[in-house]
């Protein structure tokens, strides 16, 4: 009888993992993304030590320069798949990145974050991987149905005028877990349908991000 752990794969044995590693995001077996996560806050808690020793001698503006360079695309890579999550395991991202505003705007340590995210015109995490995964839905509507993503218009589904319908909204697949609502094609749907017509309508995907990036600061 054939182990569980291996699979016969053209007469190749495929060993289990409990997580691998591939084009850079750590991807575990049951589709949490600890392991990624875990991987993303000891390369941000690094950046944030180097910026802390910096803060004595340079400008903010400097600061800024290391938040986006060295520290910001840890973020935002693939972070449609893995920040798409419950709020507990990505906490810790979200409490590193509030002390990365602290270093960089000085902020004491029981002073409010939030208003110092929008005097950095930094986003939130949370609003990070909402903007990246509404960028996917705008190229999915603007660039001839690129990327291939699982999704349709509500007005695509019926020809009866409703106010969805009108407003181009996108119809919610269904899910019974929250690993599928997690799927950027379900919980992206979700987030499409938040923002203002005004700014799903924008003409160009420059024009779209900035418009969406102001959209979010305003709630801060």
């Amino acid at each position: 009888m054939q182990s569980l752990s291996t699979i016969n794969c053209s007469k190749r044995f495929l060993e289990k993992s409990f997580c691998v590693k591939y084009l850079g995001v750590y991807i575990d077996c049951h589709l949490t993304w600890y392991d990624h996560i875990d991987y993303i806050c000891g390369k941000v808690s690094k950046n944030i030590n180097i910026m802390a020793k910096l803060k004595h001698y340079v400008s903010k503006a400097t600061l800024i320069s290391v938040y986006y360079s060295p520290m910001y695309p840890y973020l935002i890579y693939a972070c449609t798949l893995w920040g798409n999550n419950y709020n507990a395991p990505l906490s810790q991202i979200v409490k590193l990145q509030n002390k990365a505003v602290r270093v960089t705007n000085d902020v004491p340590l029981m002073e409010s974050i939030t208003p110092h995210y929008s005097s950095l015109d930094f986003l939130k995490f949370p609003d990070i991987v909402k903007l990246n995964t509404c960028m996917l839905f705008y190229d999915y509507f603007h660039h001839d149905k690129f990327p291939n993503l699982p999704v349709s218009l509500v007005s695509e589904l019926h020809n009866y005028g409703t106010r969805s319908a009108s407003s181009n909204q996108v119809a919610i697949p269904s899910f019974r877990i929250n690993l599928r609502r997690f799927c950027p094609s379900i919980i992206g749907s979700f987030f499409w349908n938040d923002i203002p017509q005004s700014i799903r309508d924008k003409p160009s995907k420059k024009m779209f991000s900035k418009a969406l990036i102001r959209w979010y600061l305003a709630q801060y």
